[in-house]
């Protein structure tokens, strides 16, 4: 997937794959190589751009960027495609202005990103915004949704693709493979006023920020809160597990004054310093947690 921000800056989401242990979504920069590493053959040529001090058999990630946002495989998701950026939207709505909605063709999903700059770095979250597979295409896809434009009626247009075997999308019967849908960026049902959900994840010096899009009534119980981070180590095999998974203990929990941020402290979130995971020749470096 391929789209360029309103700020000029392309967009680029890259598939879990060879020394691609995670789906990425990346804020390209100039000059910047973002892992996608291919392996000195006499039948192939190692990947454009890709550095000279870089093994082609075992990469090294210490050369690569990380990426702007992780979505895992199968977790969040799978074959993401053309994003696309939300601009002009008002009201309430108006918060999701800058964000991303993001298909992925045969988990049969639609994601949301947020990001953010931290410094010089481009970081964010990824969100799940809607998914499944519906043959009436009233409360899901109706094919693997791949490009995504919004047309001069506010509405979304979504064009969906697939093919037999593993390129379609999840649940689907079988053929046809392809659709057209339109969707509606908004709260829908019988009570969209009760409709809540978390707008934005922000890094904070004490642990993180999330940003809802209603009020809470009040902060939420320390218990209800599961953290885990995990790190990934690229191999020249495909893809690759969660490694390092880590429970995290929040400290303490506190909600602005208009019930809409809650601040979370917490000890050891990671980041990509020293002390790196190795495994053989491989390492997490520049991966990110």
């Amino acid at each position: 997937g391929f789209t360029v921000a309103s700020d000029g800056t392309p967009i680029v989401v890259d598939n879990q794959g060879v020394f691609n242990p995670s789906n990425e979504f990346i804020r390209v920069s100039k000059g910047g190589f973002y892992g996608h590493f291919l392996m000195k053959r006499d039948d192939s040529n190692v990947a454009a751009f890709q550095p000279d001090e870089a093994d082609s058999v075992i990469g090294g990630s210490k050369y690569q960027l990380p990426p702007t946002v992780h979505m895992p495989q199968q977790l969040v998701a799978r074959s993401p495609a053309q994003p696309m950026e939300l601009k002009g939207l008002q009201g309430e709505l108006s918060v999701y202005n800058g964000q991303f909605l993001l298909p992925d063709v045969t988990k049969g999903t639609m994601t949301r990103i947020f990001n953010e700059k931290v410094g010089e770095t481009w970081q964010g979250a990824v969100f799940k915004h809607s998914s499944g597979y519906d043959e009436a295409g009233e409360n899901g896809f109706t094919a693997g949704p791949n490009r995504l434009i919004e047309g001069p009626d506010g509405k979304y247009y979504i064009g969906g693709i697939g093919h037999g075997g593993l390129w379609r999308i999840l649940g689907a019967p079988g053929e046809p493979y392809t659709g057209l849908q339109r969707l509606s960026f908004r709260p829908t049902g019988e009570r969209p006023e009760s409709f809540n959900e978390m707008v934005a994840v922000r890094d904070t010096k004490e642990g993180l920020e999330i940003e809802f899009f209603r009020p809470l009534k009040s902060a939420p119980e320390m218990k209800g809160l599961s953290m885990r981070q995990w790190t990934y180590i690229p191999t020249n095999g495909y893809g690759g597990p969660e490694v390092g998974l880590e429970s995290l203990t929040p400290k303490s929990l506190t909600l602005s004054n208009d019930g809409k941020r809650l601040r979370i402290a917490v000890d050891g979130l990671r980041d990509n310093s020293p002390p790196f995971v190795t495994r053989k020749e491989y390492s997490n470096e520049n991966v990110g947690w």
